[in-house]
């Protein structure tokens, strides 16, 4: 993103919202979680993380 928007290394960025962070009522948060758990799936049979081969990437 910084290539994107020509920035380099000892530029100053400004941020500022654009608007308020929305809160989220109990039952909207509870559905969030729900529709993110529809999208879990297990890992295959035999399936061991390799943090090694992970990080060679």
């Amino acid at each position: 993103m910084a290539t994107a928007l020509g920035l380099h290394e000892g530029d100053g960025v400004a941020i500022q919202w654009l608007s308020e962070p929305k809160r989220l009522s109990d039952a909207e948060l509870a559905a969030l979680w729900a529709s993110m758990d529809e999208l879990v799936r297990p890992f295959p049979p035999g399936y061991k993380f390799d943090r090694e081969e992970a990080n060679a990437r």
